[in-house]
């Protein structure tokens, strides 16, 4: 069941990416706040930590955020492209309905048949007085 949720969290959403470089944001700028707060106590107390042992650390986790960032932004464009890819229009029209009074629908949508994923049917116009099917 697990594995059904996480496939229905990133199979139709872009949002893991996004998380991904929100992330990154977030280890880049706490490893800058570590690296300002190590150099605070560096200064009050030069013997406090193991001499090399703050700056492989702090460098080793900044440059992974930046990896990290790197792969969000990269995530990001494959999103954007995978949301083009789909084609998926914004939405669907089933039918055309005239009331009476109105001005008539431009000829291009009379001409226009659509089909529907649900039914399979093209898109049917209304006469007048009919109302909907």
């Amino acid at each position: 069941m697990v594995s059904f949720a996480l496939d229905a969290i990133t199979s139709f959403s872009v949002v893991p990416l996004r998380l991904v470089t929100y992330l990154a944001i977030l280890v880049i700028v706490l490893a800058l706040l570590a690296t300002a707060a190590v150099f605070i106590v560096k200064l009050s107390h030069p013997n406090y930590f193991i001499p090399g042992f703050p700056a492989t650390m702090l460098t080793i986790i900044f440059f992974g955020g930046v990896q990290l960032l790197a792969l969000g932004v990269i995530g990001e464009y494959v999103g954007r492209m995978y949301e083009s890819v789909k084609s998926r229009p914004i939405y669907v029209i089933e039918g055309i309905y005239h009331i009476e009074g109105d001005k008539p629908a431009p000829p291009a949508i009379h001409q226009q048949s659509l089909v529907l994923p649900s039914g399979g049917r093209p898109a049917t116009e209304v006469s007048p007085g009919e109302g909907p099917p």
